[in-house]
């Protein structure tokens, strides 16, 4: 629980970031959905079966990872330093 807790709070810190260096609101959105599909997939994990779990876990990991991607490549597109 702890570990869940300090992943969740870093998480919403790298995201509030994005948000404040490149005021994209979808890209918010997006990552918000993928944290809110993993933590469905923790949450559920015994009262579903494990393929599912497995599934739904790939999806937010990939939802989140889209909301990267397409925050790195505004990124390329503005020619930011914020990461530098």
């Amino acid at each position: 629980f702890f570990l869940g807790s300090v992943l969740l709070l870093v998480f919403l810190f790298a995201l509030g970031l994005g948000y404040k260096n490149h005021k994209v609101l979808s890209y918010l959105l997006i990552g918000a959905v993928g944290l809110l599909v993993l933590t469905s997939a923790y949450l559920l994990e015994d009262a579903i079966s494990q393929p599912l779990e497995r599934f739904i876990t790939i999806l937010g990991a990939s939802i989140i990872a889209f909301s990267h991607f397409k925050n790195y490549k505004k990124c390329k597109e503005v020619q930011c330093t914020c990461h530098d």
